[in-house]
């Protein structure tokens, strides 16, 4: 096949004109196979207390919108559970559990070895509804493993940046009006608009 003219002229004889056989779909890239996608791991929005919030998700590293980010409408800022914000990609819990356990001081991890399944164990007992992903892991290494961990043993900044969701308070006409990955930097924003508009 040398120029466009001689694949004109091959739709027109071997395909009987039909140029949807050239056209590929998205099975034909994907061996369903090997390659499965679990739209509940990853969902586009998340119910908490009645309201959905939409989740944007980015492949851009380095960039401040690389990962999830869940938005929050400004009227409901107020009373969002910062402790939903664990939960509301479950695809990445395991990775996150790996990760602060990862961070614990080596005198508490020789314990858990290999972490690996330790972090697997871990995401069967954990659970949205019983609060903050830290408090519940202090509670299961304690009853589980017998060990003694204090607030200051975790480390959340080990977790990556993309596996962090960002929070981005959106108004009426979906314009971000403060972001970040921590639920007190994104207040402290929140409160300074706040302030701005009051003046």
């Amino acid at each position: 096949m040398g120029s466009q003219r001689e694949l004109a002229r091959w739709v027109r004889h071997e395909l009987k004109g039909d140029e949807s056989q050239l056209l590929m779909r998205e099975e034909d890239l994907v061996d369903p196979d090997r390659f499965s996608f679990d739209r509940d791991s990853f969902p586009e929005s998340v119910r908490i207390n009645n309201t959905d919030f939409g989740i944007d998700y980015a492949y851009k590293p380095g960039d401040e919108a690389d990962g999830a980010t869940l938005k929050v409408p400004i009227e409901t800022f107020q009373s969002f559970d910062a402790s939903e914000i664990d939960w509301v990609v479950p695809g990445w819990i395991e990775e996150r559990v790996l990760c602060l356990l990862k961070s614990l001081p080596k005198d508490h991890r020789r314990h858990l070895i290999p972490l690996a399944d330790t972090a697997r164990t871990c995401l069967q007992l954990v659970h949205r509804d019983k609060g903050p992903l830290v408090d519940q892991l202090t509670r299961i290494l304690g009853e589980r493993y017998g060990l003694r961990i204090w607030p200051q043993d975790w480390n959340p900044e080990s977790i990556p940046e993309h596996l962090r969701p960002r929070i981005a308070v959106v108004d009426n006409r979906k314009r971000t009006l403060a972001s970040g990955r921590e639920w007190q930097q994104v207040a402290e924003q929140v409160e300074s608009v706040q302030h701005g508009k009051i003046k």
